[in-house]
């Protein structure tokens, strides 16, 4: 059985982003070792989501994360899967 959750996780790593909406997921990334496939969404402008108060529920779901986690899930994982720029997106205009 230990094979079957090796393969499991290798494949999972390669082929799935998830864009998280809900506590429970976030109670299992760190875990299950999922931090680099989860990528933080509000459904802007759509207000049954969390928009406007995206910041409230970042900090009521996400605030037993540790920080690099959270980094990731809020913005470093997309910039990595969309391939952009860190030094770009940091720059002030």
């Amino acid at each position: 059985m230990q094979w079957i959750k090796l393969l499991w996780k290798s494949s999972i790593d390669r082929i799935v982003v998830y864009a998280y909406c809900d506590r429970t997921g976030l109670d299992l990334i760190e875990s299950y070792q999922l931090v680099n496939n989860v990528m933080w969404a509000n459904d802007y402008p759509h207000a049954e989501g969390t928009w406007p108060h995206s910041a409230q529920a970042i900090e009521r779901t996400m605030f037993h994360l540790q920080e690099t986690s959270r980094s990731k899930i809020l913005g470093l994982n997309a910039a990595r899967i969309f391939n952009f720029s860190l030094n770009v997106l940091s720059k002030k205009s």
